[in-house]
């Protein structure tokens, strides 16, 4: 029973956040390259929600408290750096740059709580900003970003998605891609690590161990 309890979770430690990974870059990658239309739409939000899911619920997978909340976060961290590795590259491959005057700029604060399956719940506070444009052609008319780029009466350069998939991004921070590729692959690596190293270490306390801990891990994955 422990063995076959040790397999699955080994299993999991590897392919959930394989998966998870996979899910996000495959909705980014069909949102700006597939044909369109609603059932597309409804694929992609499908998947994005699955990988959330995934890392909401794959920490309870975790019997150190330490290993649950570190690899929660590196998946964290590889779920934006697949998200954002797509949308750069979208830029970089069929972006236009125009030329901007900044006609305002909002502030937005907003916080966000999640709880996961072990009951722990976390709030988030993320701040954006809001660039209300006028661009030469008349596009893009916003952007939003972490940070403030400009004031009012500035000018900016501005790199679109002509077919309007992906947002507008400074103009200077356009590239291929390769950092957030490196991020995500980095997180993924590192979560599978101490995922797979966290079902290692308590497989080697024997049967025992599930014995006396694992009565709660009756119909766990």
């Amino acid at each position: 029973m422990a063995g076959r309890i040790s397999s699955l979770r080994l299993t999991a430690a590897v392919g959930l956040p394989v998966s998870a990974v996979g899910l996000v870059i495959g909705a980014r990658w069909l949102h700006a390259y597939g044909a369109g239309g609603v059932i597309a739409g409804v694929l992609g939000v499908v998947m994005v929600l699955a990988a959330m899911a995934i890392w909401v619920f794959s920490p309870s997978l975790s019997e150190s408290g330490v290993v649950f909340f570190v690899s929660a976060v590196t998946l964290a961290i590889a779920l934006g750096g697949a998200y954002t590795g797509v949308d750069k590259w979208v830029l970089h491959s069929r972006g236009v740059r125009a030329q901007c005057a900044v006609l305002d700029v909002d502030k937005r604060v907003e916080r966000h709580t999640t709880t996961d399956a072990q009951g722990f719940s976390s709030t988030t506070t993320t701040t954006s900003y809001d660039h209300r444009l006028d661009c030469a052609g008349g596009r893009p008319r916003a952007m939003t970003t972490s940070r403030r780029l400009a004031d009012k009466g500035d000018r900016l350069t501005v790199a679109y998605d002509p077919d309007g998939r992906v947002g507008p991004a400074p103009g200077g921070d356009i590239s291929d891609g390769g950092t957030a590729r490196w991020v995500c692959g980095l997180g993924l690596a590192v979560t599978i690590v101490l995922r797979v190293g966290d079902v290692l270490v308590h497989r080697r306390r024997g049967d025992g161990w599930y014995r006396t801990s694992g009565s709660n891990l009756t119909g766990r994955v």
